[in-house]
């Protein structure tokens, strides 16, 4: 047995322990207006589907956590939430929808948000997934000006939180996520169309006057293009784009295990290439 574990929503805890009532949100009262928002938020994108950025997201949220972050993976995938069905989770509970609703009805508060929430802990590091499930069925009608207050009053319990966001290129999700992240990675894969594909729109390549963007490189392997696949991908992007490449990562037998199995990658133990790339990854935004 795995020591990943499911917490019901309204419980904080792992195999073997005490819940944890250090908690910055064990408070029952709602956030002071006057509290500092100081989380890192990073929004993960990508322009097609396929290119890992929900297993990039999950997985970085967790080494993240390995580092002592206290950190909130927030998946808004209005195509295909897949965080719930990545850790299948015992229930589906659609979390933002009713984070949303809560702070409609001005009803968000601290133990509101403890009935939202759904505690994961893998090998000591705990992460807080707010499930985007539903959102598929809901994206119409969503008001994204609530969703960015709703990140925004995460944002306020946290030291740092994960976005997952649908693949493609200004959504509504996007726009909102540009307006909160500190950090915003672009997933690409490395072959010559996902490239090719990339480089064809401006808005997932051009790195803003923060320097807020940053590419994130995944599934590499020299079956591809070639004995020196990173060489000759940074080379190809080389001049091309502003944003700077973060993170290369590359194909990894573990990952595969791992995403068969439902836990993050660092569950598993034992050498992976891919987690000792994420790990620098997560250092980086640290």
């Amino acid at each position: 047995m795995t020591d990943l574990s499911w917490a019901p929503p309204t419980q904080q805890w792992a195999l073997g322990q005490a819940p944890d009532s250090s908690s910055p949100l064990a408070s029952n009262t709602s956030p002071s207006s006057s509290a500092k928002v100081s989380a890192k938020v990073i929004s993960v994108h990508s322009l097609l589907s396929g290119a890992g950025r929900s297993v990039i997201a999950a997985n970085l949220a967790f080494e993240l956590a390995a580092t002592g972050a206290r950190v909130c993976l927030l998946d808004l995938d209005t195509d295909w939430p897949s965080q719930h069905r990545y850790f299948g989770l015992p229930q589906d509970q659609a979390s933002v929808i009713a984070g949303v609703r809560f702070l409609q009805q001005e009803r968000l508060t601290k133990e509101a948000f403890q009935e939202l929430r759904i505690r994961l802990v893998s090998k000591g590091a705990s992460v807080d997934l707010i499930s985007g499930f539903g959102l598929n069925l809901n994206a119409v009608g969503m008001d994204w000006n609530s969703v960015e207050v709703f990140v925004e009053f995460i944002a306020l319990a946290y030291s740092h939180v994960v976005i997952d966001l649908p693949a493609g290129v200004d959504l509504p999700a996007h726009r909102m996520a540009y307006k909160v992240s500190t950090a915003r990675l672009h997933v690409v894969q490395p072959d010559p169309i996902s490239l090719g594909r990339f480089l064809e729109f401006p808005t997932t390549r051009q790195a803003t006057a923060q320097g807020q963007d940053f590419l994130v490189v995944n599934r590499l392997r020299a079956s591809v293009i070639g004995a020196r696949p990173e060489w000759q991908v940074r080379q190809s992007l080389k001049d091309r784009i502003s944003a700077p490449i973060l993170g290369v990562l590359p194909e990894d037998q573990m990952l595969d295990q791992a995403l068969l199995q439902g836990v993050p990658v660092r569950q598993l133990g034992g050498k992976s290439k891919f987690r000792s790339e994420l790990i620098q990854l997560a250092s980086r935004l640290a």
